[in-house]
């Protein structure tokens, strides 16, 4: 038996080699009163009240074959305190990090960790070995480092010898439960044209899930936004539902489910063509025309981002000619050809009558000048086509020619 004191730094030992059934009691405060030896001729001062002790078995490795318990008694104040000493080796190995859940394909380095006899926690990583998974499709453990590699739930484990202080050596067998889930990929966006799909753009998009067949597929979020082409499998479509829209960037969410796994929410935002913005006016004078103007604007979708790609547009008159001055002749000659053109900004070109006509125009348009009013007609600008009344409605407006110049009035974008 070993006697500390002074914060482990006093030792007294005893000790004697005891016969079968024997016992021996070693009275405290006794050996510090009458400051008995030890076996080394080390005594206890007479100013310690307090202590802890360490008992083994010499001859008997591991538990031993000796019991050992204490009683301590205080007749003044009446108290009495009980207690029996305990085997002190390391214990608690563990396997980090436990739950351990991720993606197909995703993984991680394993640490193991133990604690020594006093609770303090020690890396234990370069100890352990047999590194083990009870189920190989779903993850491998070859060495420490821990592969997802199909859908499912296993467990993992380690082993690692701990290092005991006169207790029972033994191996330690640290488990990890692990979680692979079903990963989701392919495109984040798609487009609505109206029925048209424009070069560049997505208007249909393909998911696969890493569940294969066994997956089921389900819209957690924004479902009014988008359609699916199937419920299971390994892949399915997706399309824009065409009448409602996103509102924000990735507000649909869609999961895949696999052997009773889920993924992370697949995050998906739908986009469409839906407002002209930011007008600039360019004026231009034109010795066949009088003048040649250019309107031009940003071509955005609902969530106010320019279209990324050059884009498909066409304008489509949408009522005859009204001629504003009368006197004039301008309607007469009908109205310019409705047009189509591509790009992320739409640029719409106007200009007076030829000046060449026959009959000639009725006033001679002008670049600079008199500004009088001559005459307007509706018009409407879809963007996903050069066909003129395919895609997308995002303008009505009126363009209206005067002798000098000409604008576009009235403008509603986007349109309802």
């Amino acid at each position: 038996m070993t006697l500390f004191y002074n914060g482990g730094n006093g030792v007294y030992n005893i000790e004697k080699r005891l016969a079968p059934g024997e016992q021996i009691w070693a009275d405290v405060g006794r050996i510090i009163r009458e400051q008995i030896p030890d076996r080394d001729g080390h005594t206890i001062p007479p100013t310690v009240t307090s202590g802890s002790s360490e008992l083994w078995d010499l001859d008997h490795p591991g538990l031993g074959h000796v019991f050992e318990g204490k009683l301590v008694l205080d007749k003044t104040y009446g108290r009495a305190f009980y207690g029996c000493n305990i085997c002190c080796r390391q214990y608690g190995a563990a396997l980090h990090v436990t739950p351990f859940s991720g993606p197909v394909g995703s993984g991680d380095y394993d640490t193991v960790t133990y604690r020594e006899c006093d609770g303090t926690e020690y890396d234990g990583t370069w100890m352990a070995y047999g590194w083990y998974s009870y189920n190989t499709s779903i993850a491998t453990l070859p060495d420490r480092y821990l592969s997802l590699v199909g859908v499912g739930s296993t467990t993992t484990k380690a082993k690692i010898d701990l290092i005991t202080s006169r207790c029972q050596p033994y191996t330690d067998q640290p488990q990890q439960s692990v979680t692979s889930n079903p990963m989701i990929s392919g495109p984040n966006t798609v487009w609505w044209f109206n029925g048209e799909s424009p070069a560049g753009y997505a208007t249909v998009v393909t998911l696969t899930s890493s569940g294969g067949a066994a997956t089921t597929w389900s819209v957690t979020a924004g479902a009014d936004k988008i359609t699916l082409s199937a419920t299971s499998g390994s892949q399915v479509t997706v399309r824009s539902s065409g009448t409602t829209f996103s509102s924000s960037p990735g507000d649909i969410s869609v999961v895949a489910t696999a052997n009773l796994q889920s993924s992370a929410p697949f995050t998906m935002t739908t986009r469409k063509p839906y407002q002209l913005a930011v007008p600039v006016i360019q004026h231009f004078c034109d010795s066949l025309f009088g003048y040649r103007d250019a309107i031009s604007y940003e071509i955005r979708d609902q969530l106010g981002a320019i279209v990324p790609f050059a884009v498909d547009w066409n304008e489509q008159f949408t009522s005859s000619c009204f001629q504003d001055n009368v006197q004039g002749n301008w309607c007469s000659y009908g109205l310019p050809t409705q047009v189509g053109a591509s790009g992320t900004i739409l640029v719409d070109y106007i200009s007076g009558p030829g000046v060449n006509n026959a009959p000639p125009p009725n006033p001679m348009p002008v670049c600079v000048g008199d500004s009088t009013q001559q005459q307007h007609w509706g018009q409407q600008f879809r963007i996903g086509s050069p066909g003129v009344g395919f895609g997308v409605r995002v303008q009505t407006d009126n363009i209206v020619r005067f002798m000098n110049h000409a604008e576009h009035q009235n403008v509603v974008s986007p349109v309802p």
